[in-house]
Order: C-alpha cells, then structure tokens, then sequence
C-alpha cells in the first residue's frame, strides 16, 4: 500500500467493541483491542495515504446464527430484526471507495440504534 500511495484497510469489529456482554469476556476483550488497534494505526499510516477503519456489526442474520440453538431471535432491536449480511458489506465497500477518502481510526457501527440507548 505504501507503494501504491496508499488504500483502505478495514477492520471487522463488533458492537462488542463498543459495549460489554456478560460471560464474553475473552470476545469483549479482543473486539475493544480491535478498535485500539484500528486507531493507532489509523495515527501511524496516515501519513502514508493508508486509511484504516472499523466496522462494528451488531447481531447479522447469517446461517451460522441461524444453526446455533442458543441464539434467540431478535428482540429489543430498535428495528426489529438482525442485520443483513449486505447491509454490512455496504458499509465496508464505502470505507474500501473514496468516497470515504478522509475518514480514517473511524468506528462505523451498524448495528439499527442497539448500542444507541
């Protein structure tokens, strides 16, 4: 990327990232270490033309959550649902496109307003 003058790396956070979630210790940790992650090397490859985000999904309706006979359908979501899988894509391609050209150690939530209230 420093040849090329520059890109987008991107992250793949949670909103565990953002808020905690008892008995997740471990997940929680790693997620908040994303986001420090993301932010000091947002600060250090700045200079490079590198931006570096994250995206914080909440809860995403894909089969591997469809499969798990502990997960609970969704209730309390502002929306009423899970995320779609391509509602997070979207979010990823516009931090991959220019016109996110001056976002950079941003954490992009989607997560329809859950860690809002």
């Amino acid at each position: 990327m420093r040849r090329q003058g520059g890109g987008s790396i991107i992250n793949i956070c949670s909103t565990s990232g953002l808020v905690a979630f008892e008995n997740n210790f471990s997940y929680v940790a790693s997620k908040w270490a994303v986001r420090g992650m993301t932010k000091a090397a947002a600060l250090e490859l700045a200079r490079d033309g590198i931006r570096v985000n994250a995206v914080c999904p909440g809860e995403t309706d894909t089969p591997l959550i469809r499969a798990d006979p502990t997960v609970s359908p969704p209730t309390g979501l502002p929306f009423g649902r899970w995320a779609r899988a391509e509602e997070i894509a979207s979010a990823v391609v516009f931090l991959a496109s220019d016109e996110s050209s001056y976002m950079t150690g941003s954490d992009v939530v989607v997560d329809g307003a859950y860690t809002a209230g």
